[in-house]
């Protein structure tokens, strides 16, 4: 029994990252807006996984559910990210899978609209499996 809700919130937290990193991908974070009601959602599912693993399934590691924090933890490290970014920069990062230069906003890519994307996605899928242990 315990094994089934430990696959479930592994799927669930990965899930959940991995489409808001496609959305950042997709340049659909760059809302301000947006990214505060994410951030507050994502909070919300990682506190309510955390007390219901504790409170309401005995048979679960507290630590379990801290995987549930990973959309979180993504959406907080882009947000900071993007900020520095903006802030160094005066503009958008962006992010093209195939050249390094990005049609939409008419400009070559540098190494650091790379690091804003990807940092945020491998925070967002490592850290929890790091607290798991």
């Amino acid at each position: 029994m315990a094994y089934e809700y430990e696959n479930t919130i592994m799927i669930i937290s990965f899930s959940m990252t991995g489409i808001i990193s496609v959305f950042g991908f997709m340049k659909k974070l760059r809302n301000n807006k947006l990214l505060l009601i994410l951030l507050l959602i994502t909070l919300l599912i990682g506190l309510f996984g955390y007390i219901f693993s504790n409170y309401y399934i005995a048979v679960l590691s507290g630590k379990l559910s801290y995987s549930l924090f990973g959309p979180f933890i993504y959406i907080l490290s882009y947000g900071l990210l993007r900020m520095a970014y903006k802030k160094t920069f005066n503009k958008e990062p962006s992010y093209e899978r195939y050249s390094w230069y990005d049609y939409e906003d008419g400009r070559k890519l540098n190494v650091f609209d790379l690091l804003v994307h990807i940092i945020p996605m491998l925070l967002g899928f490592i850290l929890p499996i790091l607290l798991f242990k």
